[in-house]
């Protein structure tokens, strides 16, 4: 009886051992799903943990279908997870063979002789370098040319350059160093030939109300006095009646454009003036207080004679604005053109809101 016990638990023993050792985990990433074996045993298949594995060294082989069998040998440590990383390739894929390249051969060098020699040279000597040719003018010469372009010219010769309509040298005299009358001469000569250059240049001095002009620029117009400024309201009427009263010169035209924006300042201004003493008459008649019938007089005299002052200025405005438009139909088609942006600017000041 006793026998038999002892043979039970020693076989107990020795079966048990196995179980316990075989306590290894291991964990195997593919870039392809396959299969796992352990000692040529499939224990399952790849991103998956492998439990209940034995302990020690053991023989890894992963199996996928298309792909080359990857094989190696791995130690599983107890309670320990192996991570195995595998990147399997597919199967007939072969590293391309590397040919050899074929030394090129290296002509041999020729001794060294001196300078190339010709007929009649001598050798080692090298030849004198032959003078090079100067061609004509060269720098002075484009420098002649290029002050003959800046350099001033006078009102005949743009003249002459608008009426053969070149446009190029219009342009530089434009730029170039002549006296600002000129200049707008031929700024209008670029605007009547449809040149951006001229429409530019114009608007440019017309929004400068022509400020760079010197200063006797204005002493043609009758309109206009020393100081630039405008001559009486009462005096602008009085001329236009006279043979003086005409816009023939881009001189005389810019002074209109002058007279015709102070004239429209004076007409604002009063304008302005009546507005105020109107609000005032109203504001009196609605206070009822000792004295507001005196008052309310006094303050409708008043805007009375400055609605009378704001019509005569409104007159002599109207005067230049026709006088402009007569000089637009000059024969001088320069002029022409001129005036003809000063009026568009006049009325776009006259009538904003359109």
């Amino acid at each position: 009886m006793c026998r038999t016990v002892l043979f039970l638990l020693a076989a107990l023993v020795l079966f048990a051992l196995p179980v316990l050792a075989a306590d290894g985990k291991l964990y195997v990433k593919s870039n392809v799903k396959g299969k796992v074996y352990l000692n040529g045993v499939k224990i399952g298949e790849t991103g998956k943990v492998l439990e209940g594995l034995p302990l020690g060294k053991v023989k890894l082989r992963i199996v996928a279908e298309g792909y080359v069998t990857h094989e190696e040998e791995i130690k599983l440590a107890d309670e320990m997870v192996v991570n195995v990383k595998v990147n399997l390739k597919k199967s007939g894929e072969t590293s391309p063979k590397k040919t050899a390249s074929k030394p090129t051969p290296t002509p041999p060098k020729k001794p060294d002789t001196g300078p190339d020699t010709g007929p009649g040279d001598v050798a080692g000597k090298p030849d004198k370098p032959k003078p090079t040719e100067q061609k004509p003018g060269g720098k002075e010469e484009e420098k002649k040319q290029a002050e003959d372009k800046s350099a001033k010219v006078d009102e005949k010769t743009v003249r002459e350059v608008s009426k053969a309509g070149d446009a190029l040298r219009l342009k530089e005299i434009l730029n170039g160093k002549s006296e600002y009358k000129v200049k707008l001469i031929a700024a209008s000569a670029l605007l009547r030939l449809k040149s951006t250059d001229g429409f530019d240049a114009i608007e440019r001095e017309i929004d400068r109300k022509f400020n760079r002009a010197p200063k006797d620029f204005f002493s043609s117009s009758p309109f206009i006095e020393k100081n630039r400024k405008a001559v009486a309201t009462a005096s602008v009427k009085i001329i236009a009646r006279t043979k003086a009263a005409k816009i023939d010169t881009v001189e005389e035209a810019a002074a209109a454009y002058l007279v015709f924006l102070e004239l429209s300042k004076r007409l604002e201004k009063k304008l302005a003036q009546v507005e105020k003493l109107t609000k005032r008459v109203e504001d009196r008649k609605k206070g009822g207080r000792g004295g507001m019938f005196r008052e309310v007089h006094k303050r409708t005299q008043q805007k009375e004679q400055a609605e009378k002052e704001a019509t005569g200025i409104r007159e002599s405005v109207n005067v230049m604005i026709a006088l402009l438009k007569k000089g637009s139909r000059s024969k001088d088609k320069d002029l022409e053109v001129l005036i003809k942006r000063i009026l568009k600017r006049a009325e776009e000041l006259m009538n904003p809101d359109k």
